[in-house]
């Protein structure tokens, strides 16, 4: 967790947030693993909340990414549905890398960037996306021909999750 600060001419207050790193358990997508999930995803969600209400914090604006482990972003998903009900806006990837997902894979939703927006949405670009360094850093190693070597090699060296990204204004549009 980190919180910065924007201060911008003209503005009584500065855009202060909190980025929270998230990291929630992993599982099978029912029983003890999805209930040990959802448990995490309320705890942080529930947090967040609080704090974003809290009249005594000096940056209310709570931005909450990284791996949420959600498995789908379909409304019946008990993960999303979650974060919805405490309010949480979650950001559509607009780049072409990823519709889908921030695996290696492209097929899964696991990353999020979530934020409440009566706080934060207002700073919000609407510019999101998911930065593809497999293929931009090693496209040397990278092989059509031997996919999930590549993916193996990078899963335990790099990471298997791709890089999130947010736009957010930090000073006055001219």
């Amino acid at each position: 967790m980190v919180s910065f600060e924007a201060h911008r001419p003209g503005r009584k207050r500065p855009f202060g947030f909190t980025l929270v790193n998230v990291h929630i358990y992993y599982g099978a997508k029912s029983g003890r693993k999805l209930r040990n999930r959802l448990l995490e995803i309320m705890a942080l969600s529930s947090w967040a909340q609080k704090r974003s209400r809290a009249k005594t914090i000096y940056d209310d604006d709570v931005i909450l990414l990284g791996d949420m482990n959600l498995p789908s972003l379909k409304k019946d998903d008990s993960i999303f549905k979650t974060l919805k009900r405490r309010g949480l806006y979650l950001t559509e990837y607009s780049t072409n890398v990823s519709r889908k997902g921030t695996n290696l894979g492209g097929d899964r939703p696991y990353d999020q960037i979530a934020f409440f927006p009566r706080r934060t949405k207002h700073e919000y670009t609407g510019e999101t996306g998911v930065f593809d360094f497999d293929f931009a850093l090693f496209p040397y190693l990278y092989s059509r021909k031997n996919i999930e070597k590549f993916r193996a090699y990078m899963k335990y060296h790099i990471s298997d999750h791709r890089l999130l990204w947010a736009a957010f204004r930090s000073k006055e549009d001219v």
